[in-house]
């Protein structure tokens, strides 16, 4: 019983954040794993860059882009989206003002944004938890906030029910869901 509570630990967590809203941030200065360089695909291109971005991101993950030049925030669009071409359009190309980001699904993920300036940091709002909890050890200590605590409990029985195949485990669902102020089930 242990054993598969702690493999539902993280699974749990994750769930909390996402329903909950929380997001995390990832800054290209403090993140080694998160590399930025020059898009060449053509001479005529010098402002876009592929952002390689950290191991465990989703692309479904990643919320906004900003990079330290622009004066806001972008919502990357799909790479299958007709918006992604527009930062190879003259015209419709990304400016300081509107900035342009498009997320391209694979391994590893990675995000061009427009425009880019040598020195730029990128920093991208992520919805979801920022790590993973080691469940091997002896004893585990999982942060969740306060306001989260009883959703979280009541997730993680829902999934070990749901592991063990009992009735009861739409119930601990609904008071999960009724501890976020949700009732939807989605």
């Amino acid at each position: 019983m242990d054993n598969t509570i702690r493999s539902k630990i993280n699974d749990a967590r994750r769930w909390v954040a996402l329903y909950a809203g929380q997001c995390v941030s990832v800054r290209s200065s403090e993140d080694s794993s998160m590399s930025v360089s020059l898009f060449a695909a053509s001479p005529d291109i010098n402002d876009v860059a592929v952002v390689t971005v950290p191991s465990g991101i989703k692309a479904a993950d990643i919320k906004r882009v900003r990079l330290t030049g622009w004066y806001k925030a972008a919502v990357p669009a799909p790479d299958t989206d007709d918006d992604a071409l527009m930062m190879f359009d003259t015209v419709a190309k990304g400016t300081p003002n509107r900035p342009l980001a498009t997320v391209m699904d694979g391994s590893p993920v990675k995000v061009l944004v427009q425009p880019y300036a040598p020195g730029d940091v990128v920093e991208l709002a992520c919805a979801g938890v920022d790590s993973d909890v080691d469940v091997s050890a002896d004893s585990v200590s999982v942060d969740v906030p306060v306001r989260l605590q009883t959703a979280f409990v009541y997730y993680l029985a829902f999934l070990l029910l749901t592991a063990y195949g009992d009735a009861r485990a739409q119930g601990m669902l609904t008071v999960a869901m009724q501890n976020l102020g949700r009732t939807d089930k989605s």
